[in-house]
């Protein structure tokens, strides 16, 4: 008897130090959830830019977190990817080594896939970026001067997650609408790249049908991040070329464009412009989908320093006559609205989840697919273009008021998301269209003044077609 009682008095004690150290979730009504044996797809080298001089260091996996509002600092441990659902503002945090190699011979950033809602990120308690709010994928620069070698270094998200239509994309108002839940929502992690490297890759791709020739832009930015060394007695080499090539959809044929040559000192950086002239080009089509993999070469003098891959599938999506075009032909869309909403746990998908989704989609006979109300993975648009789907995707907006439509604020907003948007998935070729929301009145003209104005953004940097 004497040992049931101390028993029971130890469960007292434990399940009385449970809601302390739980209080400050508890009292926000917050619950976390995350994919069981989730894992970061890494094997899929083309997606991640990973090369022989290029690799990311994953930080998934277990994260510290605590209210925002809790001064003790009451910490407990959550998977990320994550979601929660209720709203807060809380701090997530992360520790990881880096080796005196790794900081002393790359250039880092810090990649999330996505996030929701606003957050300031620090590491090693410096801010670094604030992220003015959207799940859309985004970069940081991570500062070489503030990581620590050989120990632990901290990430720090503090994020707040409430939507409201002062503040917020999408609105609070959201008919008809998946659930939306907070949370650092997807993968996190660092990418790594040459002190002297490849950056800020654009292609711009341009197809003559009638002369069956395509050429592809290339437009890239060289930096030379490296340490001189004080002990360095002969002068480093400065003298660099870059290479362009072009691998065909077959595998086998292989196209080159002229090299550039130039100098390039200690921290200094250079813009290249080039360009691939392609004949006869395979194009790419939903019933035939086939990319070309841009490759760019950095070496210096005969050692090659850095090396990236991108692909591209030429097509053309295009109107003539309030018909769509598609590599100069007519094109009959099958199109299939998809919102990748998984019950309890929203957006939250596996990669072979989201496989399984899209393969699903393009068997059942589809040839494009409208990300409705949500801002896509960006696995799914690589998946679209590898296995032949048009992708329209969309900011998600849907019944603004006519009185908010002329707001300022929400006008600014809307650009500033779009333009975070357009940032992050211009990169992807599968994407044909992009889109401003739905269930807009022609007959306001606070409607149409927003649309007209966020047509514009889109044009003047961009070739898609916009739709609402």
């Amino acid at each position: 008897m004497k040992i049931n009682i101390l028993t029971f008095n130890h469960i007292i004690r434990l399940v009385l130090f449970a809601i302390i150290a739980f209080q400050p979730l508890l009292s926000a009504q917050v619950v976390f959830r995350d994919l069981p044996h989730y894992k970061i797809n890494s094997a899929d080298l083309l997606f991640f830019d990973i090369t022989d001089s290029r690799k990311i260091i994953s930080l998934n996996g277990e994260w510290k977190i605590y209210s925002a509002d809790d001064e003790k600092q009451n910490k407990v441990n959550v998977s990320v990817p994550s979601i929660f659902q209720g709203k807060g503002e809380f701090v997530f945090e992360k520790s990881f080594k880096l080796s005196s190699s790794e900081i002393n011979s790359s250039r880092m950033k810090l990649v999330f896939f996505g996030l929701n809602y606003t957050a300031d990120i620090s590491l090693n308690k410096n801010i670094i970026y604030r992220h003015s709010g959207g799940e859309f994928p985004f970069s940081i620069d991570v500062p070489r001067d503030i990581l620590k070698s050989d120990q632990n270094n901290l990430i720090s998200v503090k994020l707040s997650y409430k939507l409201d239509s002062e503040n917020t994309i999408p609105l609070k108002q959201r008919f008809l609408f998946p659930q939306n839940f907070g949370g650092i929502i997807r993968d996190v992690f660092l990418h790594l790249t040459p002190n002297i490297n490849i950056k800020d890759l654009t292609l711009k791709k341009s197809l003559n049908f009638s002369n069956k020739k395509a050429s592809v832009e290339i437009r890239s930015v060289i930096e030379n991040k490296e340490f001189k060394k004080l002990n360095d007695t002969i002068e480093a080499v400065n003298n660099f070329t870059i290479k362009v090539k072009a691998y065909a959809p077959d595998g086998k044929t292989q196209i080159s464009g002229n090299d550039f040559k130039f100098e390039l000192k200690l921290n200094n950086e250079i813009e290249v412009k080039q360009s691939i002239l392609i004949n006869d080009p395979i194009l790419w089509f939903p019933e035939t989908p086939g990319s070309y993999i841009i490759r760019l070469e950095l070496y210096r003098g005969d050692q090659l320093v850095d090396l990236t891959d991108r692909s591209i599938a030429l097509f053309e999506l295009g109107l003539k006559d309030d018909n769509l075009i598609l590599n100069g032909k007519e094109c009959n869309l099958q199109g299939v609205t998809f919102l990748p909403s998984f019950d309890e746990f929203g957006s939250l998908s596996s990669y072979s989840q989201m496989e399984k989704d899209l393969v699903l989609i393009k068997e059942t006979g589809f040839n494009s697919v409208r990300f409705s109300k949500s801002v896509p993975h960006p696995y799914y648009l690589k998946l679209c273009e590898e296995i032949g789907l048009i992708a329209f995707v969309e900011i998600p907006v849907g019944s603004i008021p006519e009185g908010l439509a002329n707001d300022q604020n929400f006008m600014v907003r809307s650009r500033n998301f779009l333009n975070n948007f357009l940032k992050a998935y211009s990169e992807y070729s599968a994407v044909g269209a992009v889109g401003f929301g739905s269930s807009y009145m022609s007959r306001f003209d606070s409607h149409q003044s927003l649309l007209t104005d966020l047509g514009g953004k889109v044009k003047e940097q961009y070739e898609f077609l916009t739709f609402a």
